[in-house]
């Protein structure tokens, strides 16, 4: 999808508004994850600011998890808010996540890689309980995997906790596979290098088991060994959101959304998904590595294009990649180059420079964006809001030094204006507030916007009563218009609701300004 957005840059005209919603301002590079827990990168060289590439780009952020897909309404939930978000084409891009056993013996102990910042978080614990830990009794972290990504992770670890000295023979790595060896057997070409590379990180190794339960520290195995452990890295089982098993879209077993050629779902027209997210209809997997996503990208962002110019869309090829790495434990990997082999350092510097470029290819750097303010320009037009505000004792209100200080600055009077009866026995306050679009989510603008009006009443200790809403969009269609102002009015009524402010006017009109 970040491929998409590059791609919406360059499109002029634009025949489509393009909206991406995830969770958090960042998504992590998985390819480039090992690398992060191993300490060999930093959090923003592993990582995309989604919110400074939508920026630049046009896109609309919305940060949020979609709870719920309608395909027939053409309607996506976000969270559990109650929030919707209507679309033309919808596409979905949300690879997988782990399918964590019930067993609550077990449960307590795994802990997953997604979201990202969480499992570091994790890390950073554990490294502080093990100041509680002798060499002698290690704490003990199992991996449950038998996938690349499971192996890589274990490595990974392995080469954190034994290369920093608080941590430093303190723990002990157990990696376990359910198959006859440590990968399944489409990978068995890379087990020989990877079995070297796990006894050197001193990981005990057990394959051809599964983990049925737990018992004190013991896990309970299918052939019966037993495993010490204090933290189950669970990364065996993955499936497709729990959302989407539930949506009318056709999805395979695991929860992976079955598409054509186009990329377009099987049974609803609308609807794509790409990456892990997707499998072709002979439940062929679409996605293994970053290459595959960014061909897939330029592909998915061709056929939008297409889409709403109602022309015909291009067929995705399904293939193997020519690229294909597993990271060891350092700066070593293995793979295979073009169908060649090379060192495990040489294979770790043409990953790393791959990887590198894609992720460049994205940070976008954070500009300086100093200007002038309206207040140093004189120029009234540009400012953000013209509502003033102050804290004063509870009951006092716009203190007359503050309100002629306000009007000197701005050459005009405060917003906040106190109207009192002449018996002085309540004080009607008003405040005008004119605010632009400071934020690509239109809900997120309705509700910043309608709090900032209220936060002047908090501030001088009053209650607001009831509001004028007048709401200005950017010209384009007119469903595309209704959209925006209705989006707009449910982020400022719900914020209105929540304080009991009634909006008895609503006006709106079309305008220059976005937002």
């Amino acid at each position: 999808h970040v491929e998409v957005i590059k791609c919406y840059e360059k499109l002029s005209p634009k025949p489509y508004r393009l909206t991406l919603v995830n969770a958090s301002s960042d998504v992590a590079y998985s390819g480039m994850l090992p690398g992060l827990i191993s300490g060999l990168y930093r959090y923003d060289e592993a990582h995309v600011d989604l919110g400074h590439l939508c920026d630049a780009c046009g896109v609309r952020f919305v940060g949020g998890t979609v709870a719920e897909l309608d395909p027939a309404s053409r309607i996506i939930q976000i969270g559990q808010s109650g929030r919707s978000l209507s679309y033309d084409a919808v596409s979905i891009d949300i690879g997988l996540f782990a399918e964590v056993p019930q067993a609550s013996n077990l449960r307590q102990r795994i802990v997953v890689t997604k979201p990202v910042r969480r499992f570091l978080q994790v890390l950073d614990d554990l490294e502080k309980e093990f100041e509680n830990y002798s060499p002698s009794q290690p704490y003990e972290m199992v991996v449950y995997g038998g996938t690349p990504a499971s192996l890589e992770m274990c490595l990974a670890l392995a080469h954190r906790f034994n290369s920093r000295a608080g941590s430093l023979g303190k723990a002990r790595m157990t990696y376990i596979s359910p198959f006859q060896n440590i990968l399944e057997r489409k990978y068995q070409r890379y087990t020989k290098p990877l079995k070297v590379r796990l006894a050197k990180a001193k990981v005990h190794v057990i394959c051809q088991a599964e983990i049925k339960d737990c018992q004190g520290d013991q896990l309970i195995l299918s052939n019966k060994e037993k495993a010490s452990c204090h933290k189950l890295l669970w990364m065996h089982t993955v499936a497709g959101a729990p959302w989407l098993k539930k949506s009318p879209v056709d999805t395979s077993a695991a929860g992976l959304v079955k598409v054509n050629g186009n990329l377009e779902s099987c049974s609803h027209d609308g609807v794509y998904a790409v990456g892990d997210a997707a499998m072709c209809n002979q439940e062929q997997s679409v996605s293994l590595n970053g290459l595959l996503a960014y061909r897939m990208g330029t592909i998915l962002a061709e056929n939008f294009r297409r889409r709403f110019l109602g022309q015909p869309q291009l067929s995705y090829e399904f293939r193997k990649p020519h690229k294909f790495f597993i990271s060891a434990d350092g700066k070593r990997a293995v793979g295979n180059w073009y169908g060649f082999g090379f060192r495990q350092s040489r294979m770790w510097q043409l990953k790393e420079e791959l990887e590198r470029w894609w992720t460049a290819r994205y940070q976008i750097p954070a500009k300086d964006t100093r200007v002038a303010t309206f207040m140093e320009s004189g120029n009234l037009t540009e400012e953000p809001c013209s509502g003033v505000a102050t804290r004063l004792p509870s009951g006092k209100a716009v203190g007359s030094t503050v309100a002629k200080m306000t009007a000197s600055v701005l050459k005009k009077p405060t917003s906040l204006h106190v109207y009192t009866d002449p018996g002085n026995q309540v004080e009607v306050m008003r405040t005008n507030d004119y605010l632009r679009g400071f934020v690509s989510d239109p809900y997120r603008f309705g509700a910043l916007s309608a709090q900032h009006c209220l936060n002047h009443f908090y501030g001088e200790g009053g209650q607001a009563l009831y509001a004028h809403l007048f709401i200005g969009t950017e010209f384009g269609p007119k469903q595309a218009m209704t959209r925006d102002l209705q989006v707009i009015l449910d982020g400022a009524m719900t914020v209105f609701e929540e304080h009991d402010v009634s909006a008895n006017t609503g006006y709106y009109w079309g305008s220059w300004e976005t937002g």
